[in-house]
């Protein structure tokens, strides 16, 4: 639709630069924490043990059962799935070279007058595609926070160290995110609510990573989706697992193209 249109249909925005608008219906908001809290309550029913806030320091992915040392022990067992988002590249050395994280900056808002219109339903999912690939950015309604999200969507950038948060880095995000709102956004842009930090983890081709660590091993990875592979979850899982118990998996998609998720794999 046009920009005219567009300004109809969502009055919080300008538009002002917008060549044309893609209004789409078919996209979905996931309450990600939700989900994980409620699947949490049903481990326990089936026999699963969770062990918490235990950091990894290396795994063995030949030994026979598998050992991974932890900062608090070390655990052994017959399989092992690694899904470590920007840490696999340290777990699993034949990724070291194939991750990159990036970091992203999320922040949350205010916006002047419009408290009881931020929510599903009176307030779009957005994304602006600028001029480049660092010049995207995007946004939520108020969901399970007081304020709407937004965020850059960083493509390419400094390969950032976990552990460690620039916090100079985050601040600049932040201004470019304000400014860009103050520029798309009829509303007046409020207070800062707070900032999060997420990695968005992608190998060079940003195909994913769904593969043994190493080949004939009894430890399989899914790597280079950190930032997307939630939406992806039962799909992924389903893979891992088959491939962590049987080596099949019963998905045809990927079974007859399993190649280019190999940890090896280099193409386009």
């Amino acid at each position: 639709i046009d920009a005219k249109q567009a300004q109809r249909r969502f009055p919080q925005f300008r538009f002002g630069d917008a060549e044309a608008v893609l209004d789409d219906h078919t996209a979905g908001v996931i309450a990600a924490e939700r989900t994980i809290a409620g699947l949490r309550t049903l481990l326990p029913e089936m026999g699963v043990s969770v062990v918490e806030n235990n950091r990894v320091l290396a795994i063995d992915p030949v030994a026979d059962p598998v050992v991974v040392d932890t900062d608090q022990g070390r655990f052994e067992a017959g399989r092992v799935v690694v899904t470590a988002g920007p840490w696999a590249g340290r777990l699993i050395p034949g990724l070291a070279g194939r991750l990159q994280a990036i970091r992203q900056t999320v922040t949350y808002w205010t916006l002047d007058g419009t408290k009881d219109g931020l929510g599903l339903g009176r307030f779009p999912v957005w994304v602006y595609l600028g001029v480049g690939r660092n010049d995207t950015y995007y946004g939520l309604p108020s969901f399970g926070e007081p304020g709407i999200k937004a965020a850059r969507f960083v493509h390419d950038g400094v390969v950032d160290d976990p552990d460690r948060l620039d916090v100079a880095v985050a601040a600049a995000d932040v201004e470019r995110v304000r400014r860009l709102l103050g520029e798309q956004l009829r509303p007046k842009i409020g207070d800062l609510i707070k900032t999060e930090t997420c990695y968005f983890t992608n190998t060079e081709t940003e195909d994913y990573i769904l593969d043994e660590a190493v080949s004939g091993g009894r430890v399989v990875v899914g790597a280079g989706l950190s930032g997307h592979g939630f939406k992806l979850a039962p799909l992924s899982g389903r893979i891992l697992a088959g491939l962590a118990t049987t080596g099949e998996t019963g998905v045809a998609a990927f079974d007859g193209n399993r190649a280019r998720f190999r940890v090896g794999y280099g193409g386009t």
